[in-house]
């Protein structure tokens, strides 16, 4: 599918919040979320879906997700957007002009639900991407109907889309993920470390990667490997 915007001027457009690079759709630990995980891979271009909406728990990897399909976009060499709704500098007049673009990723719907202003500016935005015809891809932490959304009309839009819900992973997928992050940043985490990480954060994967983030950095700064005792140094358990 050729860009629908290879003429025009995107000087004066709200630009896209920057995308982690190592994220992809090959790196995402897929566990019980297989359709999906095949769906959007298919999903820029097609012909089946023009809206997609995703929800799940905290850590379920839907910024991974979105982030991913916005890479695949850029590869096909098509204007796209990540706009992640949790950032306190999102506002709704960002969303004005994005309709010209070729696929827009709006990620944590659930931070502005039941905000008047956003929900008058998302549903415009929705029917003028629609006419415009580019592809919306959405998250949220619960489906649209448990979304608390105050304006019915937008209600109605967000259930129009497809609706998929993301299984969290595993204790397993949790410690692959652990592993496969470490591996990018060149410092390799072994199965012990990463099991007693998990056993004393807790289930959140958010929370287990801000942890090894943290660690990482130590790691880094300090020049130690991360073992059992330096985790138990910088984390204080």
């Amino acid at each position: 599918m050729a860009s629908r915007n290879s003429a025009r001027d995107f000087s004066q457009l709200p630009l896209s919040f920057k995308l982690v690079e190592d994220i992809t759709l090959d790196n995402f630990i897929v566990g019980d979320n297989d359709e999906i995980h095949y769906m959007l891979s298919h999903f820029i271009g097609s012909d089946l879906y023009q809206s997609l909406y995703l929800w799940g728990v905290s850590g379920s990897g839907k910024s991974h997700l979105l982030q991913a399909v916005c890479q695949l976009a850029a590869e096909k060499e098509l204007m796209s957007s990540y706009l992640p709704l949790s950032e306190s500098i999102a506002v709704p007049d960002w969303l004005d002009g994005m309709e010209t673009f070729d696929l827009v990723c709006l990620d944590d719907l659930h931070k502005v639900a039941g905000n008047k202003e956003w929900e008058q500016a998302l549903f415009h935005f929705y029917n003028r991407l629609k006419d415009a015809g580019g592809q919306l891809l959405m998250s949220a932490d619960q489906a649209p109907q448990g979304l608390g959304v105050q304006l019915p009309d937008l209600l109605s839009r967000l259930s129009w889309s497809a609706v998929y819900k993301l299984n969290e992973l595993d204790d397993e997928g949790k410690l692959q993920v652990m592993k496969d992050r470490s591996c990018v940043k060149g410092i390799p985490l072994t199965d012990e470390v990463a099991s007693f990480i998990l056993k004393r954060v807790g289930r959140d994967l958010e929370q287990i990667l801000t942890t090894l983030e943290q660690l990482d950095h130590e790691s880094l700064v300090r020049k130690r490997k991360i073992t059992i005792p330096f985790v138990r140094e910088i984390m204080g358990w």
